[in-house]
Parts: C-alpha cells; sequence; structure tokens
C-alpha cells in the first residue's frame, strides 16, 4: 500500500482494495489495518508530559495545521476506521450530508481481571476527507489503552470525562478533520478485549500478555502475628500488574498463607539486611556490587520450607521465580521500604525482594524490576542511562526526559496512591525498560 498523506502523527496508507463495506478495522500509529494475528498494546505515555518552571504537566496539542496532542503521540495509539461508502458518498449541494458517524468502543477482560472492564464509551468517527486514499471510510481521534483508573479517568482540553457522550460543541482540529470531543482512554488488562460496534456489526480485537513473571511470596510472623496482612499484598501485586501491563507482562503470583520466621532469623528488630559489599561481579558487560551477606539473611533465603521447588528436583529451588519475603522491617534502616536483589547479587539464592511492611503499593513493582533488569546493584545510576540529576527533586537541571519523573525505577516510590490520583502521580515504565525485561528470558517467560 502506498502512504496517500502524513498528517496528526499518522503516515496514513491507501485503505485496502475492495474492502466490503460496513467493515470495522482497529488501525496501528501508521494508519495499517491489524490482521487476526495482530494486537493492541497499553500506552506508555511516551510523549505526554512537559516540565515548565519545575512543575510536570500534559503537553498540549501542537499549532495548526497538525494539532497533534499527547495521545496522536503515543507509540501505542490506533483508531477504529470504519467504511459505510453510501454515507460516506452522500452529499447535498457537494456538501457531506453524514459528516461524522457514530459507533461504541468497550472492553472486557478475562476472569480475575474483570474488574478493568470499561464501559460502551460512544464516540464519534469524522468523514475521512476525499482523495487521500480512505474514500468511503470514516476514523476516530486516536484512542490509547490504558491499565489504571487514574489514567482511565483523565480528561483534559482534548480529551472528554471518562465515560460520557462526545460533545459536538468541542472539536479537536487536525489536519483538516475535526474530531469530537470524547472520552478516548480504555481501562483494560492484559488479555483483554476491545469490542468496536456499528450498528449490528462488531470488532474485536485484543491485547496479548507477552510475557509472564511468576512471584513465590513469604508472609512472615512475628510472634505469630503477620508483618502485613495477606490483602494488602494482593493488592501491591495488583498494582504491580498494572505497572508491568504497560511493557505487556503478566505477574502470576502465588501468596502463601503467613509463616513463621526460620530459625536463626529474629525479627522482633527487624531483618540484618547485608554487610558491605564484598566484591565487584561483572555480568552482561556491566560490573556489579556482589553484596556480604548477613546471616540472618543467609538463614531466611536458605530454608527450604519457603522456596518454590524447582520441578525438576525438589530439594532445589525454582531459580525461574522471583521469591519474595516480607519481613516487617530492616535492622537499623527504618527508612528502607525493600530490596531487590538479582541473581547476580545472590547468584546462590537466585532473585530475590526483600520487602517491609510497607503500605506503598508501588514498592513491590519497583524492587522486582531491579530484579528483572538485574541491575540493580549497579555502581552508577549512569550506568543504565539515567543521569543523576533525572530525580525530580533536583528540578530543574539534568537533561532527563519528562517522562522520567513518573518511572517506576527513577521515582520508586508509590506516588500513584497521592490524592486525587492522576496521570501526573501515575508510575510507568518505557520501552527501554521493556527491551532490558524481555532479555531475562530465564525470568521473563513466553505464555505456556
Amino acid at each position: 500500500m502506498s502512504k496517500t498523506d502524513v498528517g496528526v502523527g499518522f503516515v496514513r496508507v491507501d485503505a485496502p482494495a475492495n474492502t466490503p463495506d460496513l467493515t470495522i478495522a482497529f488501525t496501528d500509529k501508521d494508519g495499517n489495518i491489524l490482521g487476526a494475528n495482530q494486537y493492541l498494546r497499553v500506552a506508555k505515555w511516551n510523549d505526554a508530559f512537559q516540565v515548565v518552571n519545575g512543575r510536570l504537566g500534559i503537553k498540549g496539542p501542537e499549532a495548526l495545521p497538525d494539532g497533534r496532542d499527547f495521545i496522536d503521540r503515543d507509540n501505542d495509539r490506533f483508531n477504529i476506521r470504519i467504511k459505510d461508502a453510501a454515507k460516506w458518498g452522500a452529499k447535498t449541494a457537494g456538501t457531506p450530508d453524514n459528516p461524522t458517524i457514530t459507533i461504541t468502543l468497550k472492553t472486557t477482560n478475562v476472569a480475575g481481571y474483570t474488574a478493568y472492564n470499561d464501559d460502551e464509551t460512544t464516540i464519534t468517527l469524522t468523514r475521512m476527507k476525499d482523495d487521500i486514499g480512505w474514500n468511503g471510510w470514516y476514523w476516530s481521534d486516536s484512542q490509547i489503552l490504558v491499565s489504571n483508573e487514574a489514567d482511565d479517568k483523565y480528561q483534559g482540553a482534548n480529551v472528554g470525562a471518562d465515560d460520557t457522550a462526545p460533545d459536538a460543541t468541542k472539536l479537536n482540529d487536525k489536519a483538516g478533520h475535526k474530531f469530537q470531543l470524547s472520552d478516548r482512554t480504555h481501562r483494560i488488562a492484559l488479555e483483554g478485549t476491545v469490542t468496536a460496534k456499528y450498528g449490528a456489526a462488531e470488532k474485536p480485537i485484543t491485547v496479548k500478555k507477552e510475557k509472564v513473571v511468576k512471584l513465590h511470596v513469604n508472609i512472615l510472623q512475628n510472634n505469630n502475628v503477620a508483618v502485613i496482612a495477606k490483602a494488602d499484598v494482593e493488592k501491591q501485586v495488583a498494582r504491580m500488574n498494572e505497572v508491568y501491563a504497560q511493557v505487556g507482562i503478566r505477574v502470576d503470583a502465588t501468596i502463601n498463607s503467613p509463616v513463621n520466621a526460620p530459625n536463626n532469623v529474629n525479627l522482633n528488630d527487624g531483618l540484618d539486611l547485608n554487610a558491605p559489599p564484598v566484591a565487584d561481579v561483572v555480568r552482561l558487560g556491566q560490573t556489579y556490587k556482589q553484596g556480604g551477606r548477613s546471616a540472618e539473611q543467609v538463614a531466611l533465603l536458605s530454608a527450604p520450607g519457603l522456596w518454590a521447588k524447582d520441578p525438576a528436583n525438589a530439594n532445589k529451588k525454582d531459580l525461574s521465580i522471583i521469591h519474595v519475603y516480607y519481613i516487617g522491617s530492616f535492622t537499623n534502616r527504618p527508612g528502607v521500604l525493600g530490596a531487590g536483589l538479582p541473581s547476580s547479587y545472590e547468584p546462590l539464592w537466585g532473585d530475590t525482594v526483600l520487602m517491609s511492611s510497607t503500605q506503598e503499593q508501588t514498592v513491590l513493582a519497583h524492587e522486582a524490576f531491579h530484579v528483572i533488569e538485574n541491575i540493580g546493584m549497579l555502581k552508577t545510576l549512569a550506568d543504565i542511562g539515567i543521569d543523576p540529576t533525572h530525580y525530580p527533586n533536583n528540578l530543574p537541571g539534568g537533561t532527563f526526559r519528562p517522562v522520567d519523573r513518573v518511572n517506576l525505577m527513577v521515582t520508586g516510590r508509590g506516588q500513584i496512591m497521592l490524592d486525587p490520583p492522576s496521570p501526573l502521580n501515575s508510575i510507568r515504565l518505557d520501552a527501554d525498560q521493556q527491551n532490558r525485561a524481555y532479555a531475562r528470558t530465564d525470568l521473563v517467560k513466553d505464555p505456556t
């Protein structure tokens, strides 16, 4: 298909020849119609933010004629296109009789994730201009899929309120097409389905679960009292799934019932985290600090009763699973909420996360991603391409991307829990982090 027009951030290729009338199609960021074996992705908001005078905000639309807003610039955006040649072709005195048509869009999810179902949203599609290769077709304003409530409920100058009808009095003007303001962020979980409906016709498309990470979670008891409620851990895993959905990773967690700490682990004063680092270790071209281990840490990690067992040998720990231990607190380190110990740091005991009893819901996701990237103990942030001045408290200054300010691995802590929640305090991952995660083929697996 030849490229016939470039604008609004979309390369609009010619429509496929001989497309049946009343076809519903989803198109990607380049205007290509997605086929039967293709799918949508949860958006990363990669070009949504700007910092002005030290304050983070949503980057507004570009100047006309393009008029692109942050959704139009998102790499995971999509459009809905519908061919209705009769309505498209109807004109009175040269003026189209049907400048818009109306559809509904909804999301549905698999068992266990139905809380992420997004109700039917009415969207108007705008008649595509004559002679740009899409005669007979209508198209929507660009849309994105999101994984958390804050992003789903976002509204602004170019995005209508959640689940509200389009507003014909407010238009997004982009390269000669005018789109009625409407809800453009739609909540979903991995493996969910997006369904567009036009009259009696429906078109579904899924969001693929691209990878799976498994957790084996132990909640320890101190004096027969669990250091954290199992329900609170479940919330943290749910939040982790919301963040990791942006990079196509599903988190499957086995959360065990609380158990007493093993012998030689006394949690009355917290867990001794580790002794000073003892050696440099080079792994995959990167230099890591391998830490010395406290006696309590060794006793905890070597307790077979807390392991997920290797399917091939019940006497060994399954090293393809991240082992998580909620231990309450760390001795003499009250400010530490968690510690991610990649296998490069704990080669004997595998990939491990130690968690306090924190109620901050993104700490588990942050520490586990240290493990997944296997870069948790790098000597400097610069080794992973992050300038230390990226941290938000150092604004202004540095040469960071605004999206870094809400990145899971830069901010670390649970900004998403601020009130009111918004995309400006949601936590995100980016494409580079996705690539690093997918490189951990021993830990980040293809779905089975």
